[in-house]
């Protein structure tokens, strides 16, 4: 299942359908109404009026646009395919594992903020996203350097080099052979080190979230537009780095083919 993208329209459309649907902005209308009917129909207009205001002032309230911001993030959440940790390989599961709990803590501390980071938020969203793809990537390479022995694939390079039949056509396949087993090996080597560059860049990416984590704790109690930005940039940028990372293993894995 893929998750749909929370976008500015969509948190706007989500604010202002609460607006017009809250229970105290629709009764109080209502009553007004009531009277009118029961009164004088001048009373109409007001209703009206005041309906109005009421949505407008709902609309505009930071405790309550705070406040759906996390309900519609929290639906994204339960709708995100996320990778069962005893599916992958030992070494990417652990690495995926403290990058959720670093996760968890920063979502905990927007949760806590008392100012709104929903930009942040939805950028930290998007960062699981492309860690969680990342991380699938990781795997294939990792069990794909699990079944494919690199001593296995030596010790057959060696025995076809050493092949000397006698008959040209079985050395020759011998030796066209004995060349897709190496380009194998160069293949099985860059894997190898896309595979020790994902294992940094994920302790980069721990790390670097326990420094957001931090940001946000201070950002919440600073309340500066400006270091929400800073904050919202930095995880963007991480972002595009794991992205990146992602490709660029996704293409490597690729070459096999």
């Amino acid at each position: 299942m893929t998750r749909a993208l929370v976008t500015r329209n969509v948190l706007a459309r989500e604010l202002a359908f609460n607006a017009a649907t809250r229970p105290l902005n629709v009764v109080v209308p209502v009553g007004v109404v009531a009277a009118a009917i029961l009164l004088t129909l001048w009373l109409l207009p007001v209703a009206a009026v005041v309906y109005a205001a009421l949505v407008v002032t709902t609309f505009l309230d930071g405790d309550v646009a705070e406040s759906v911001g996390r309900e519609v993030y929290a639906k994204a959440r339960g709708a995100s395919p996320r990778a069962e940790l005893t599916s992958l390989t030992p070494a990417v599961a652990e690495r995926l594992a403290l990058a959720r709990e670093a996760d968890e803590r920063v979502r905990k501390a927007i949760g806590q903020s008392q100012v709104p980071l929903a930009d942040v938020e939805a950028e930290v969203e998007r960062l699981m996203d492309e860690l969680e793809k990342l991380a699938r990537n990781a795997d294939r390479v990792a069990t794909y350097l699990v079944e494919e022995s690199e001593v296995a694939l030596r010790r057959r390079l060696e025995q076809l080099r050493r092949t000397q039949s006698g008959d040209s056509q079985l050395d020759a396949a011998a030796a066209q052979a004995a060349a897709a087993l190496q380009d194998q090996l160069d293949a099985r080597a860059q894997l190898s080190r896309q595979l020790s560059h994902f294992d940094a860049q994920m302790e980069h990416i721990v790390a670097t979230l326990g420094v957001i984590h931090a940001q946000i704790v201070r950002v919440s109690v600073a309340e500066e537009a400006s270091a929400q930005r800073r904050v919202a940039e930095q995880v963007r940028d991480l972002r595009h780095e794991v992205d990146a990372a992602a490709d660029a293993l996704h293409e490597a894995y690729s070459e096999l083919d």
